[in-house]
């Protein structure tokens, strides 16, 4: 990420398979915090945000 900003590239990651983010969903209907669930399947917080919020539009 340090390079890229030194270099102005841009940086997008990978996007989550689509087994772990049904996995997200999942356990969003069954009233896990984002926080539990984040850590449940190791990844960042803010990543766990912005898969919520696609499942809430």
């Amino acid at each position: 990420m340090a390079r890229a900003k030194r270099t102005r590239e841009t940086y997008f990651p990978a996007p989550l398979p689509i087994q772990q983010q049904q996995e997200i969903f999942e356990l969003q209907k069954q009233g896990f915090s984002m926080n539990k669930i984040s850590k449940r399947l190791g990844i960042a917080y803010g990543t766990m945000y912005n898969y919520v919020g696609k499942l809430k539009t």
